[in-house]
């Protein structure tokens, strides 16, 4: 079963002198629907569609927190470009249509959270990420404004007693790409 949910403790070195914030990814969680989990409306409202659902072969769902974010409370979100990587070159990359906002979320430990959600298109596909041993996730992701945008990976590693762990999480700021909406999926 695919579910990971790491937490990473962050220290902040990083002297802040200008506009930009310096985000931190702080946790990541990847769930797959079947997981038990209770349906919140709430919750609902939060996710990022990264495709439709028109395969009826379940979802899975990211939800990566950041710190270091000093803007407006619960900003509007954009996202491009996600991309999910596989040891045995599985690749998830869905082609978004629009640029639709979708809501961000705080949870109990203070962080902002960037909830993702991706519907399978077949079995293979689902015991692929199954059965992997590493994972890559990335993505834009733009807070508040499409011109305030970041990118973020995460590479996860299963290990021997199956228990995943991170080997690595950062966030970018790429300047070519500092409006959201000129990115290509």
């Amino acid at each position: 079963m695919l579910d990971i949910n790491l937490e990473f403790t962050p220290k902040f070195t990083i002297q802040r002198k200008c506009k930009v914030d310096v985000l931190t990814i702080s946790s990541c969680a990847v769930h797959y629907f079947a997981d038990g989990r209770l349906w919140s409306q709430f919750d609902e409202t939060s996710y990022c569609y990264l495709n439709s659902n028109d395969f009826d072969c379940g979802v899975i769902d990211f939800e990566i927190g950041f710190m270091g974010y000093t803007g407006q409370p619960y900003p509007k979100l954009y996202t491009k470009c996600f991309r999910l990587l596989t040891e045995d070159k599985t690749l998830i990359k869905p082609v978004k249509r629009s640029n639709e906002t979708f809501a961000s979320k705080v949870n109990n430990k203070g962080e902002l959270i960037v909830s993702l959600r991706y519907y399978f298109h077949d079995e293979d596909e689902i015991n692929r990420l199954i059965n992997c041993k590493k994972l890559l996730i990335e993505s834009f992701v733009a807070f508040d404004k499409p011109t305030n945008t970041y990118g973020f990976a995460i590479q996860l590693e299963r290990g021997e007693d199956d228990k995943w762990v991170s080997k690595m999480a950062n966030t970018y700021r790429i300047r070519k790409q500092d409006n959201i909406k000129y990115l290509i999926d």
